[in-house]
């Protein structure tokens, strides 16, 4: 069972995806970003994510590089794939899993 807080920040994580469709990979995101995207503290937001990995639901990676430019992106979460198909084929996509 997921808390409100893994939920809000799943659906964050599941729209990033929508945006970029796994086309290269996870899109990974840095626990500032889901701040702003969600509301939430970072305090909230880091449980969430370690909450989300521990279910098979997000992944975290380390050393991230930005895809634009080159440079270190530093550490950051992402939907698992497996996770983010189950959505678009049970709901028609990311978006519509809100």
């Amino acid at each position: 069972m997921l808390t409100d807080d893994e939920r809000i920040v799943l659906r964050a994580l599941a729209e990033v995806a929508d945006l970029w469709a796994f086309e290269d990979g996870p899109s990974y995101v840095h626990f500032w970003q889901l701040e702003e995207m969600t509301g939430l503290s970072k305090a909230a937001v880091r449980r969430a994510c370690r909450g989300l990995r521990a279910k098979g639901l997000a992944a975290y990676a380390k050393a991230l590089f930005c895809s634009w430019d080159g440079t270190l992106a530093g550490s950051g979460y992402a939907i698992t794939k497996a996770w983010y198909e189950l959505l678009v084929r049970t709901t028609g996509g990311g978006d519509d899993a809100r």
